[in-house]
């Protein structure tokens, strides 16, 4: 995971129906800022023909133009401080920034924070955790 990328938005890899026939095998990607969004968008239906697809998977898109699962999508989010509910709680600890996590000093307002991040890690991303 490179620190310089952040997710750019929701995705869903899908191999086109339109592909399948005509003899292509690639996959694409579309973007924006729900599934449901992409889904009821009119490339995604013109791609899917049938309003189905093989191979679809939901992920993200990074700044590095990589689609990435909605676990690795949190993994980076985390890490870029990009999760605004973790960023309020960090925030609101007095120096943290100066300090960093490592720093013994903070006690249970720094535990607290720790918590909800790790608690975030554990899940999957959801786009609705980035607006």
């Amino acid at each position: 995971m490179d620190k310089q990328e952040k997710i750019v938005c929701a995705a869903i890899q899908f191999r086109p129906y339109i592909c399948e026939h005509d003899g292509f095998g690639d996959k694409t990607e579309l973007n924006g800022c729900s599934y449901d969004e992409i889904r009821s968008s009119f490339a995604y239906e013109y791609l899917c023909v049938t309003g189905s697809s093989k191979d679809e998977k939901e992920g993200f898109i990074t700044s590095k133009n990589r689609f990435v699962d909605a676990k690795e999508a949190m993994k980076i989010a985390v890490e870029e401080n990009q999760i605004e509910a973790i960023r309020k709680v960090f925030d609101a600890i007095p120096n943290f920034h100066d300090k960093g996590i490592d720093s013994h000093e903070f006690g249970e307002a720094a535990n607290a924070a720790i918590d909800i991040r790790d608690e975030y890690l554990a899940r999957e991303l959801k786009p609705e955790d980035l607006y």
